[in-house]
């Protein structure tokens, strides 16, 4: 245990605040906070993963302490910048879902509820499906690494310990929900205008042939529509719901680097 008294308590310092900010992405982030996940897991995965930036920071300037608020307030901003990466994932994910919900709002699938437990509430059953779609094809696509590797660029244009400057925080909240609904509208487009336009056709029907009970028929075919759609669709919609992920990662990158001033 001598190459642990050989350390210095500075670079303890930066171990800690390295720690701090990776935990505030393990612990937020919609790929690594599934409850299915043990809590000692994810704390395995934030040691590890700050065991490997730590030899990437090990020359990095020893931060400045907040007067007020002394260490804490290091590590409290290192947290925020691990959270705010969580945090966008999470807005991507229920955008995910919206679309979904608009979806089975048209069709009429939207009594088709069923437990998440990501989220713990009930959901249309074609949310649920857009969002294990959504985890699918990132997680093929490296979605996951793409966070990582967005927190690890965090670390070059945030240095450690500095401070926070949240003049663009509406921006990038208006941004961030802009490209929740753009999200949405553009997966649920189709299902939307096929059922639309299916629903056009049911009424000349039903002012044609009166006799035809529209009820019970138009649910049938809105219900079958449906399941063509999503399944015409399915490659489509994961391009898209990629595409997106990486603007939602973009952005908050990019807010980082313009709020956090770095100390002298």
């Amino acid at each position: 245990m001598e190459w642990l008294q050989s350390l210095q308590p500075e670079r303890l310092l930066i171990f800690g605040l390295i720690l701090s900010r990776v935990s505030g992405l393990i612990g937020t982030s919609t790929f690594f906070s599934w409850p299915e996940i043990p809590w000692r897991f994810r704390i395995l995965i934030a040691l590890a993963l700050s065991g490997i930036i730590l030899p990437l920071q090990w020359n990095a300037p020893l931060p400045v302490a907040n007067e007020g608020l002394g260490g804490w307030g290091l590590i409290l901003s290192e947290w925020l910048i691990g959270v705010s990466f969580g945090l966008a994932t999470g807005l991507f994910f229920s955008a995910v879902q919206l679309a979904g919900e608009l979806a089975a709002r048209t069709s009429g699938l939207l009594l088709a509820d069923m437990f998440d437990p990501n989220t713990g509430e009930q959901v249309p059953v074609l949310s649920q499906l857009y969002w294990l779609i959504a985890v699918c094809a990132l997680f093929l696509t490296g979605g996951h690494r793409a966070v990582v590797v967005a927190l690890l660029e965090s670390f070059r244009a945030v240095p450690l310990g500095a401070f926070w400057s949240f003049d663009n925080l509406w921006e990038l909240l208006t941004q961030l929900l802009a490209e929740g609904f753009l999200l949405a509208v553009r997966a649920a487009a189709p299902v939307v205008v096929a059922l639309t336009a299916a629903t056009m056709v049911l009424g000349l029907l039903s002012r044609t042939v009166p006799q035809l009970n529209i009820l019970a028929v138009g649910f049938t075919i809105n219900s079958l529509l449906v399941l063509v759609c999503v399944a015409a669709t399915l490659t489509a919609v994961a391009l898209v719901f990629q595409e997106h992920f990486d603007s939602f990662i973009q952005n908050v990158s990019e807010a980082l680097s313009q709020w956090v001033v770095p100390v002298a």
